[in-house]
């Protein structure tokens, strides 16, 4: 899953970053790394543990531009630890049209709960992220 900006969004930080000194591009560099390792951080928290195999498989990955990263898990049961199983799937609306493409085929009724740990650490983690470039001068129309 990708979280991004929308692209009306994206043009007006392209034309922002461009007049920021070298200092200040910097300055987002550093904080883009932070949130992409806070959000890991964050997940890692937030992770159900139960072998702690999946707190341990959550690594935050940065672009060579460090203006952008991810963090994934390398255990494919992490988005059915996220969003739950069988009946009780919890798919909040903002990711609703991701955590669908998870759905099981109906094959075996497994019922397992949400315990969601990585989109609270997104949503935290942008939140602060968009505060902090809110005080380098950033505003979101």
């Amino acid at each position: 899953m990708t979280v991004s900006m929308p692209e009306s969004e994206q043009a007006r930080f392209r034309e922002w970053m461009k007049s920021l000194s070298t200092d200040n591009t910097k300055q987002c560099q550093r904080l883009v790394v932070s949130t992409v390792y806070g959000i890991a951080r964050r997940a890692m928290m937030f992770a159900p543990v139960g072998t702690g195999a999946l707190k341990t498989s959550i690594h935050p990955l940065i672009n060579s531009n460090r203006m952008g990263g991810k963090v994934y898990t390398q255990r494919k049961y992490g988005p059915y630890a996220e969003f739950g199983t069988g009946s009780k799937v919890v798919a909040p609306p903002d990711v609703a049209d991701y955590a669908i493409t998870f759905k099981g085929r109906g094959i075996r009724q497994v019922n397992n709960r949400a315990q969601p740990y990585l989109f609270p650490a997104v949503r935290i983690g942008l939140m602060e992220m968009e505060a902090k470039l809110n005080l380098m001068g950033f505003k979101k129309v």
